[in-house]
């Protein structure tokens, strides 16, 4: 009769380990682009799953301050940071860093859109971009921004990186209502940005996003609430 041979938790541990260096492997080089949205989408499984992650650490450890948590932030503990301004200029650039720009004005509104033209525009779930005043953003090397008007209105002209294709900046308004909307994921890494005020379009979303921020779904609803919100704040 043969012996059955039994399963140690090393051999469970060399399998997944195994299998996490063949899924490496398999998609070694991931674009910055990829690698941004994929943060994106595991910091809102981590936050959206917080409750039980604090649970079993405290059943491994058998006492675990949940106050350590605060280094990972939700939504509503977002709107308690950022009391100190931000250093300006602020700095960024698109994909490739072909088409680059500075912020010489405080950031005043941040939200997330889920309509299907940012989804399409910017290849991500859900547009997460900061609103200035115009006449605070410096672009350089425009002329390499190709803009294209999707619909009206409002007329946004959403402008893309003519060598790597990926979005820099969108205008909406004029003269002194004109205003840039800059992705986050465009700064860099250092630049300390207001937190996220809400969620547009929501029922358009591809992406559940937790937390208790306001849900604005409908076109008028969700134009009239973010509206309110940059006229507001800038």
């Amino acid at each position: 009769m043969n012996a059955i041979a039994k399963i140690t938790d090393a051999d469970r541990l060399g399998s997944l380990l195994a299998g996490q260096r063949a899924a490496f492997m398999h998609d070694a080089a991931p674009s910055l682009a990829q690698r941004r949205a994929d943060l994106a989408k595991f910091r809102v499984t981590i936050i959206g799953r917080r409750k039980a992650i604090e649970d079993a650490i405290n059943a491994d450890f058998g006492h675990r301050c949940f106050g350590d948590w605060n280094s990972v932030p939700n939504d509503n503990e977002e709107h308690q940071h950022m009391t100190i301004g931000p250093s300006l200029p602020l700095r960024g650039s698109c994909e490739c860093s072909a088409c680059s720009f500075e912020v010489h004005t405080l950031p005043k509104a941040r939200f997330r859109c889920h309509c299907l033209i940012c989804q399409a525009f910017n290849g991500k779930p859900f547009a997460d971009v900061v609103a200035v005043r115009a006449k605070g953003v410096v672009l350089k090397n425009a002329g390499n921004i190709s803009f294209k008007k999707y619909r009206p209105p409002p007329n946004f002209n959403r402008g893309v990186c003519r060598t790597c294709g990926k979005p820099v900046v969108e205008v909406a308004g004029v003269g002194p209502l004109k205003v840039m909307f800059i992705p986050v994921s465009n700064f860099e890494p250092e630049a300390r940005l207001p937190p996220v005020r809400m969620d547009i379009f929501y029922h358009r979303r591809v992406l559940d996003v937790p937390g208790s921020l306001p849900k604005y779904s409908g076109y008028y609803p969700s134009l009239l609430a973010v509206g309110k919100m940059i006229m507001s704040g800038l």
